[in-house]
């Protein structure tokens, strides 16, 4: 691979793939933008490696499978080294509709077969930065909160502008970057278009495992996740007002935090705890949501009469 001129260094190892760090040439190509965690190329790089056996794949068939993108495949057909290659296409393909959409993550900056280059997400030494499982327990109460906010923003982003459900979201596959206060989105090689038929499952198990956490983590207020779910993929146009939707998106989750109080959110985060199906919700999670977006509209100036939510 043109952009590496040698591996240093684990990152991570897992089932599927390993994470090494790398440094690349001291020269950037002319066809390559400056990136990594430094802005520099010519420094830090990630490098991931799929495992060319199909053990650590067998159950992420389904993810290829619905994915619309890939339709024309007959995964069933597949060899294992082509499969793994697409797997590998699929990650590096998603990496770069998410980046594009300024979603922080890792800039995908090179595919060659099964082997993935991107930016490094670290600091200027080469240490990476740690998964937020690992490194929550050690910031302040007002981090974690700022964090909360980013990480569902994000899953709200990944939807509406770029089409996608992570549909394997959780504390361990977030990097949170210190220096720089930010959380990273990685490991989308599952993620899938929001048509996927099995998107709407994804996005509740995603919603449902992030909220676990960070409400285990202190955040007494975080959305039950069936409130969540609504967040994320409400197109009401209190949300959509050009130049202004991360505004608005932060506005809405103030106030619904703000109608949320540690009893309520319990009580919903139990009752839907075995299932899946938030578009058909109690009345009461319903009810919070519509009330909330009634606030926001009246705040924004925007006139409408209904409670346009995407619940069928």
């Amino acid at each position: 691979m043109g952009i590496v001129d040698q591996l240093t260094g684990v990152i991570k190892t897992g089932k599927e793939a390993n994470v090494y760090h790398a440094m690349g040439p001291t020269d950037m190509p002319t066809n390559m933008e400056k990136n990594g965690s430094n802005g520099s190329f010519g420094q830090n790089i990630a490098v991931k490696i799929f495992k060319t056996t199909l053990s650590g794949f067998k159950n992420r068939v389904e993810y290829v499978e619905g994915d619309p993108r890939y339709a024309k495949f007959d995964v069933s057909k597949l060899g294992d080294r082509k499969l793994i290659k697409l797997w590998a296409e699929k990650e590096w393909r998603n990496l770069q509709r998410i980046h594009q959409a300024g979603i922080l993550c890792p800039k995908p900056l090179m595919l060659q077969d099964h082997v993935l280059a991107m930016a490094f997400i670290g600091d200027e030494n080469g240490r990476p930065s740690p998964q937020l499982a690992q490194f929550a327990s050690r910031m302040s109460g007002r981090a974690l909160r700022a964090c909360y906010l980013d990480v569902i923003i994000a899953i709200r982003q990944l939807y509406q502008k770029c089409s996608l459900v992570h549909a394997d979201l959780s504390e361990c596959n977030l990097l949170y970057q210190q220096e720089k206060n930010k959380t990273y989105v990685i490991d989308v090689g599952q993620a899938v278009e929001k048509s996927h038929p099995k998107a709407d499952i994804y996005l509740a198990r995603d919603a449902r495992q992030v909220t676990k956490f960070f409400y285990r983590k202190g955040i007494s207020n975080a959305l039950p996740w069936p409130v969540l779910c609504l967040f994320v993929v409400e197109t009401d146009p209190a949300l959509t007002c050009e130049g202004k939707e991360l505004q608005m998106e932060h506005s809405l989750l103030e106030i619904l935090q703000k109608e949320i109080n540690e009893d309520t959110n319990a009580n919903l985060q139990n009752k839907f705890e075995r299932t899946d199906d938030w578009r058909h919700i109690s009345t009461n999670a319903h009810d919070i949501f519509c009330t909330a977006l009634r606030k926001l509209r009246a705040e924004s100036g925007e006139c409408v009469d209904a409670c346009r939510t995407n619940i069928s």
